[in-house]
């Protein structure tokens, strides 16, 4: 008899706490939920016609692409390493450099997604991944007390190898859906 007096005693409280938190969370929610509602703006026209929202969205697009442009310039091997390099650099210390130059670029450009082609996006995704493997490839190929200046070497020995860069074509690419765009 006594244990269950004890049990009681213990849980007795606890479940009462927890019913009153259980209902003050109720009426909070009740409550923030009645101000959501009358602080929801109604829907309205806007009145917008296509030709109104052609003005404000091509500009929009339009700089999309601009940016999307420069990220693919800023991570062409030849611009990475010579922004990046730096007199008595090591070759990883350079690799590990260009990558991370390559993602900050990739992450600042991310929302540009949202205004260009499918298309263009997936070939400056491509250009991205294709210009890691070469900057990786380059390293691969590297002993271990490299120079950075062996790794450029190793890299631009690779781009002269390809056709066309990556960046280039996804660039190409870029510049006639441009034309297609501004042309209509």
């Amino acid at each position: 008899m006594d244990i269950l007096l004890e049990i009681i005693k213990i849980t007795l409280p606890s479940l009462v706490l927890v019913l009153l938190v259980y209902i003050m969370l109720k009426k909070q929610n009740e409550r923030l939920a009645k101000v959501a509602n009358q602080n929801k703006v109604p829907q309205q026209k806007t009145g917008v016609d296509g030709g109104e929202k052609i003005k404000i969205v091509l500009p929009l697009k339009l700089q999309a692409y601009e940016r999307i442009t420069v990220f693919l310039e800023r991570i062409a091997p030849s611009s990475l390493i010579m922004r990046i390099h730096k007199p008595g650099m090591s070759a990883k210390l350079l690799h590990a450099d260009l990558l991370k130059a390559i993602r900050e670029e990739f992450e600042h450009n991310v929302a540009q997604q949202v205004y260009i082609s499918e298309n263009s996006w997936e070939l400056s995704k491509q250009a991205k991944e294709e210009t890691i493997k070469i900057i990786n490839l380059g390293l691969g190929n590297m002993a271990d007390d490299a120079s950075g200046i062996d790794l450029s070497k190793a890299i631009f020995e690779m781009m002269m190898q390809l056709e066309r860069s990556p960046s280039n074509i996804a660039l190409d690419y870029i510049h006639k859906e441009v034309k297609q765009l501004i042309n209509g």
